[in-house]
């Protein structure tokens, strides 16, 4: 039977809202770097991985064995806009890259797919303690952003991350 002092000895817990965005290098040439883009998120979804199986069946019984790992190859996260428009200018000039709208040119992946995206879980004194690495990000979905009078809210974004693979650390 679990009781209160059992409860009090686990390690605290991680707590959804301690995590943060980071990208070491945006490509395009955008004039943030460092710490200038680690942003200010306020929500994400780290994917997660479905095992298929396969099923083999004999005289009425089943046996299991794991099959194709298939797994989300995105990453939606919601940031702030602020009023410097930083991280909306970063994001457009990234944008351009896959697809400018004034040359109708692309640029091939080498050049608009950053080779690290970091989501950085903390611990309750803001230290990390879990890296997830997304290789080969790109922003796929840099959505509209709703304008109105009747709220009194911060603009939000909500932008989706195309990557290749995770890698957990």
């Amino acid at each position: 039977m679990i009781d209160i002092e059992s409860l009090r000895s686990l390690a605290e817990p991680l707590k959804s809202y301690n995590f943060e965005i980071y990208i070491p290098v945006v490509p395009g040439g955008a004039d943030l770097q460092g710490e200038d883009i680690r942003f200010y998120c306020r929500t994400g979804i780290i994917p997660g991985e479905t095992q298929e199986p396969i099923v083999v069946d004999s005289g009425g019984h089943q046996v299991m064995f794991a099959g194709r790992t298939t797994y989300s190859h995105q990453f939606p996260v919601s940031m702030r806009l602020h009023e410097d428009l930083k991280v909306i200018n970063m994001l457009r000039t990234w944008r351009d890259l896959l697809f400018n709208k004034q040359t109708g040119a692309q640029s091939v992946a080498s050049e608009y797919k950053a080779q690290t995206l970091y989501a950085i879980l903390l611990d309750s004194a803001k230290n990390p303690v879990q890296y997830y690495r997304a290789v080969g990000a790109w922003p796929s979905v840099v959505p509209d952003v709703p304008l109105g009078y009747g709220g009194n809210e911060a603009l939000e974004l909500q932008v989706v991350f195309t990557f290749d693979y995770w890698i957990f650390k």
